[in-house]
């Protein structure tokens, strides 16, 4: 994923920009975010509002911050509500092991699950 179209802001007055938003369709609207969570340079979960409804449809999460989103929940049915995940176990970190897919019943706790909910 490449980050050339993010406008990062600096939340937290390290210097480093963490919290970004991009306008990928172009027009005008926001519809993907990206967040560096513990604020070390290194985007951890990104979110894109597909459909523009101002819910977002899916979230990737960078659970060990190797440049690859492990873990994935979504909107499956357009509701508003993320109700489907994917998780990739990676045994050493670079190599996926197993996948497991099911309904998200507790996202992992983001920025975007504490009611961010797009522009």
């Amino acid at each position: 994923m490449s980050l050339e179209a993010f406008t990062f802001i600096d939340t937290n007055g390290d210097g480093l920009g963490d919290f970004g938003g991009a306008d990928l369709n172009g027009d005008g609207i926001l519809d993907a975010y990206a967040l560096d969570s513990n604020f070390n340079g290194v985007v951890d979960q990104y979110a894109e509002d597909a459909n523009q409804d101002g819910f977002l449809d899916s979230v990737f999460i960078d659970n060990n911050e190797d440049g690859v989103f492990e873990s994935a929940i979504w909107d499956s049915d357009g509701d508003g509500v993320m109700d489907s995940f994917l998780e990739t176990v990676s045994q050493d970190g670079t190599d996926p092991g197993s996948s497991e897919a099911g309904q998200a019943t507790d996202p992992s706790p983001t920025l975007f699950q504490a009611g961010f909910r797009g522009p």
